[in-house]
């Protein structure tokens, strides 16, 4: 197992989660402003190491947050993933 480097970190990124069909049909509408990476709602705005949009496939998310986790996790470093 390799040392650490200083690029060794805890990253946060999030995925903004579209619409149900329930809100659309009430009327909701999205509140999130994006500019990766950062979001803001209404006048906060929030900067994390990721964010994902709404339309952003799973395949593309698993490419961007997992399987450099797995690598490391193979390697013998401590990785988690969460929802």
């Amino acid at each position: 197992m390799s040392e650490p480097t200083s690029e060794t970190r805890v990253r946060v990124g999030i995925r903004i989660r579209p619409l149900t069909a329930k809100e659309i049909n009430q009327g909701g509408k999205n509140s999130l402003q994006t500019s990766p990476p950062s979001i803001k709602v209404a006048e906060r705005q929030f900067t994390f190491d990721t964010v994902f949009d709404s339309d952003v496939g799973q395949a593309e998310l698993f490419d961007s947050v997992a399987s450099p986790l797995l690598k490391a996790f193979v390697d013998g470093y401590n990785s988690t993933v969460s929802n």
